[in-house]
Formats: structure tokens, sequence, C-alpha cells
């Protein structure tokens, strides 16, 4: 599996995850958001990453795809209105399962 290019922003609702996937068939991607992270498998590519901030559970996250510049853009609804995610430049950190 690859880990896809992606790059993260948030708002005051959302983590915004935005991945480059190009070749795949956007309708085959499944997702699973936990309240520490988040799993995105579309063939070959598979993402996981985990927050310290807490996302929330049960309410769906929201996707689109971007034919044209190969994207796929996921919001992840945060447990607590504009809280801040701090950790969201630190890749390292947030491919690493927690403790």
């Amino acid at each position: 599996m690859i880990t896809p290019l992606f790059r993260l922003e948030q708002d005051d609702k959302h983590v915004i995850v935005i991945a480059r996937t190009p070749y795949v068939k956007a309708h085959e991607a499944e997702m699973d958001v936990t309240r520490s992270g988040f799993k995105m498998h579309v063939k070959p590519y598979f993402l996981s990453l985990s927050f310290k901030q807490p996302l929330r559970e049960g309410e769906p996250e929201k996707a689109s795809w971007d034919v044209d510049k190969n994207e796929l853009t996921v919001l992840l609804p945060k447990k607590n209105f504009a809280q801040h995610f701090d950790n969201l430049d630190t890749i390292s950190e947030l491919l690493t399962k927690p403790a």
C-alpha cells in the first residue's frame, strides 16, 4: 500500500484532509473516523492518522473528489467546536499510532 501525498487544514468545525490520489475510483474509497483517528483506503492508497485532540464519532465525514486535481478532500468533524488541533504540521506524529 502507498501513503498518498496529503496536507491538513482546519476550520472551527473540521479537520480537513486533502489527499492526492490519482488513478483511483473515488466511489471505492473506504473511510473510518474514530475519536482519535482517521483511516482511508482507496486502492492502492492507505492513510491512517492519529490525532491528540478528539474527533466526533458517529457523525459522518463529508468527502468530495476534484477530478482536475486528482484530490480527495475529507471533512472530519471536531468533537469540540473551535478547538485548535496543534499537531497538524507534524506529519510523523500523525502517522504514528497512539501509545
